[in-house]
């Protein structure tokens, strides 16, 4: 029981918050980049399942931001502007997205 309390109060101390965001937004970087060479080398066998697979990311990554999101709301997490500014920006992209997506792109 200990440590889960622990784990908490490391969380909510602001050095430790902004270093964790750092480290997701490197990752989710990391998996960009990933997904974005393999969609290079395969685009011939891909080129078929472009919308599907669009539809699927944006629903995904849509569901988790709003998760994540709600997750810190109900935990009184405190937020930086940027994130706040991040999050609504994200959510425009993936309107953007997925109108070029539904609309033959």
């Amino acid at each position: 029981m200990k440590a889960a309390s622990g784990r908490c109060r490391a969380i909510a101390d602001r050095g430790v918050r902004r270093a964790l965001q750092r480290a997701e937004l490197l990752s989710v970087a990391g998996v960009v980049l990933v997904g974005a060479a393999l969609a290079l080398r395969f685009s011939d066998q891909l080129a078929a399942f472009t919308v599907p697979i669009l539809s699927l990311g944006l629903a995904l990554h849509g569901v988790a931001v709003f998760g994540k999101r709600r997750i810190e709301r109900r935990a009184n997490v405190p937020r930086e502007p940027w994130a706040d500014a991040l999050y609504w920006t994200c959510w425009l992209a993936l309107g953007g997205l997925a109108l070029l997506a539904f609309a033959g792109l």
